[in-house]
């Protein structure tokens, strides 16, 4: 997504199939993956859950003649966080850590979206023009996070929303610097801690297996 607000609706195009490359046009979108920082997820929880809300009501707002593309949430740096006796743990625990928080912001948003509908919904209005005007006023007011009849009154989560398959992966990226300084990497740019993360086994394995199978 853009990251200046002026342009960061600009990624609704590649959705609709209407951005270009020039003069010819963007194919449309089989996925979208949402990468995020999971070692800093929790002093930013709020601004990450806005951002992907926007892909997830651009998402959800498709016309019927366009598939909803799946999303793929990447739960990045996972190797940052606390370390633990079993070394696949991190990015279990950097799975769970994610979705916990983005849901329970979501979930956030979603009931302000509520409360903001049926303030400016002026119900003698709505009562006027019957069901079928309550329920546009109420998927208007959830921007998107609908979920499912069934799971009404309870909060949300991935699994409930209905605007299409939403998924938590997690894992990170090995970086090697040359430089002299202790810690970093020695002279022929071999980290120190390499033969650890290689335990760990490759750290793009979910992402690179998740965009495999859009083909």
């Amino acid at each position: 997504i853009p990251g200046h607000p002026r342009i960061r609706g600009q990624f609704a195009d590649y959705l609709r199939g209407d951005a270009k490359s020039g003069t010819a046009k963007v194919a449309g979108v089989k996925g979208v993956v949402f990468v995020c920082d999971a070692a800093a997820l929790t002093r930013n929880s709020s601004t990450v859950a806005e951002h992907l809300h926007l892909i997830m009501s651009a998402i959800a707002n498709l016309p019927p003649s366009i598939p909803a593309p799946p999303i793929l949430v990447f739960a990045n740096k996972s190797d940052l966080l606390p370390k633990t006796a079993e070394k696949t743990a991190n990015s279990a625990l950097a799975l769970t850590r994610t979705q916990t928080i983005l849901e329970r912001e979501l979930e956030k948003r979603r009931q302000a979206s509520l409360s903001r509908g049926q303030t400016g919904a002026g119900g003698g209005v709505l009562s006027e023009l019957g069901e079928d005007a309550d329920a546009a006023a109420e998927g208007t007011a959830l921007g998107g996070l609908d979920i499912a009849e069934d799971a009404e009154g309870t909060s949300f989560t991935f699994e409930k929303w209905e605007g299409g398959d939403i998924e938590v992966r997690s894992g990170w990226v090995d970086v090697k610097r040359k430089s002299g300084k202790e810690g970093e990497s020695d002279s022929e740019g071999e980290s120190p801690v390499r033969g650890e993360k290689e335990k760990r086994g490759d750290g793009l394995g979910k992402l690179v297996e998740w965009v495999a199978a859009l083909r």
